[in-house]
């Protein structure tokens, strides 16, 4: 009779440290090819990535129109 040892499960390699903030996904956009490459232009050109460039844009126009400054993202 042949017996089979079984298989030693694999190491999982560590994952994304826990943070002490939750953070989830606020909006999604939808637009044109165009605009799409008009605000990677825009984001390359100010040398931050699309969510930063919005990020700062929200923050200034929010400054702007007199609104309180938003909380760390």
């Amino acid at each position: 009779m042949l017996v089979v040892a079984p298989m030693a499960e694999k190491k999982r390699k560590p994952g994304r440290p826990k943070t002490p903030l939750r953070r989830e996904t606020v909006i999604g956009l939808k637009g044109t090819p165009e605009w799409k490459t008009w605000l990677e232009e825009f984001a390359e050109h100010c040398r931050l990535s699309m969510a930063d460039t919005i990020d700062q844009s929200l923050t200034e126009q929010a400054e702007r129109k007199g609104f309180r400054p938003p909380p760390k993202r």
